[in-house]
């Protein structure tokens, strides 16, 4: 029902009866789409069209209201049935295809999580529903473009995706003319864009922080920890957008680890004063072999929690951190990272394993206790104490563990005490050599740590997260 002088629209099976004023004075009267039938109070002028059928109600209801409503209760009941057993009905919109619909447009699927520093490359496809009619919906067009949500509903273009794969131009618009299409994105930016906020807050001990983004240089490949995929269908007339959907892509952080430096003195054996072996000399297969195990207990320390990449080598694109193995000397730290870098906003930075160090400090314990250090190190031991160190120092990178409320770290981004567990971001020197060797247990995260790793990198992030709506 609509109320006096009001319209209502039904379009039945794609027909419709379009009837002017020129009726029977007094009352516009009634217009119903029933095939080819008669029309009460039709005026000639009024001609079957499709789509639509117009229900004016009477302007003059005394008049005709008694005469009118006794000819219009079959008509009403009769719509009312159309409405429950015909299903193809087609509720009419401002702007419709000759078809009878507005296009609209999903993302059905796409690369959910990928590294473009490593030269991957990002796969979206989007199907177009209804299917378009022969050449297309005439008045729209379509978009594909990389954003990232900032935290006041605000976009940051980063990309637009060419539409028509296999020729020479980016096409950023298109005409509607397909009913699926698959497009590729290659993780590079073509605009340059400052660090922002986003809509994620992650809540830590005391305190809380929203999402932050790292600043985006034109040219390189796009930071973690994610971007959005937006697809749009827009008029041609005023541009607006009729329908878009959003989706979220996760970009790996990248952390190039070097082990050039410290290769002659990671392969030589290590001895005590009185010539027992602490650690045997490696052959080069037996280092090659212990490079790549470092690199898995890397991952298997971080790889369940966080979206992040370990390389051997130089062959990959901005952005990217860079972990280098040196000798340092004897007697200083294990380790040291460049920055404490909360929220990874800086996803190019550098930290440092001084193997040298390690391997004296070893020797000295070795030597003072021997009762309480029975040589020799093994092989898995030397993979637990270089990537316990290594992993320690790109936690600094990650921003573990800030001197803030929301970790409650130390002056020096340390774990606060009590040290009785083996946390991977407790200070070295709060544990013996027998602990950093894998002696007295494994290591791994405390539940705060492994919590916000996880929020900054995510591997995923669901549809509906951190988008305005």
């Amino acid at each position: 029902e609509s109320h006096h002088g009001q319209k209502a629209e039904i379009g039945i099976r794609g027909c419709h009866l379009s009837c002017d004023e020129s009726m029977e004075p007094g009352c516009q009267g009634l217009a119903l789409a029933r095939g080819h039938g008669p029309c009460p109070y039709r005026s000639p002028s009024c001609e079957l069209q499709p789509i639509h059928a117009h229900v004016n109600h009477c302007d003059d209801p005394e008049r005709h209201g008694d005469s009118l409503m006794k000819k219009t209760y079959p008509t009403i009941l009769l719509i009312v049935l159309s409405c429950l057993l015909m299903p193809n009905i087609v509720f009419s919109q401002s702007g419709q295809s000759p078809s009878g619909h507005v296009p609209c447009v999903e993302i059905t699927g796409r690369t959910s999580n990928f590294a473009p520093s490593l030269g991957e490359s990002a796969s979206i496809s989007v199907k177009i529903t209804p299917p378009p009619p022969s050449g297309g919906y005439p008045g729209y067009y379509f978009q594909c473009e990389i954003v990232r949500v900032t935290q006041n509903c605000t976009t940051q273009h980063i990309k637009w995706v060419d539409t028509i794969p296999g020729t020479a131009d980016v096409d950023v618009n298109r005409e509607v003319d397909f009913h699926t299409l698959t497009m590729v994105w290659d993780g590079v930016a073509e605009t340059s864009v400052g660090q922002s906020t986003g809509i994620g807050y992650f809540q830590g001990v005391s305190g809380g922080t929203q999402r932050l983004f790292p600043p985006i240089v034109s040219g390189e490949c796009v930071p973690p920890p994610f971007c959005t995929i937006v697809v749009r269908i827009r008029k041609k007339t005023d541009h607006s957008i009729v329908c878009q959907d959003l989706k979220h892509i996760c970009v790996k952080q990248v952390v190039v680890i070097d082990f050039t430096a410290a290769e002659s003195v990671m392969k030589q054996g290590l001895y005590r004063d009185d010539n027992i072996t602490i650690i045997n000399p490696l052959s080069d297969n037996q280092y090659s072999m212990l490079k790549a195990e470092i690199l898995i207990r890397m991952h298997q320390c971080y790889g369940g929690l966080v979206n992040i990449e370990f390389i051997e080598g130089f062959l990959v694109d901005q952005p990217y951190s860079k972990l280098s193995f040196e000798t340092g000397t004897s007697g200083g730290d294990w380790g040291e990272a460049l920055a404490c870098d909360f929220c990874n906003i800086d996803p190019k930075d550098d930290a440092f394993v001084y193997t040298h160090s390690i391997r004296q400090c070893i020797r000295h314990d070795f030597s003072v206790s021997p009762d309480d250090h029975i040589p020799p190190i093994t092989m898995s031991e030397q993979v637990t104490v270089y990537s316990r160190t290594a992993t320690h120092e790109i936690g600094h990178l990650l921003g573990l563990t800030m001197e803030n409320d929301v970790l409650n770290g130390t002056s020096c981004s340390h774990n606060q005490p009590l040290y009785s567990q083996l946390y991977l971001m407790n200070p070295g020197s709060a544990h013996s050599v027998r602990s950093r060797i894998g002696r007295n247990g494994s290591w791994s995260f405390s539940d705060m740590n492994q919590v916000y790793l996880k929020w900054i990198l995510p591997k995923s992030v669901g549809d509906h997260d951190e988008i305005c709506n």
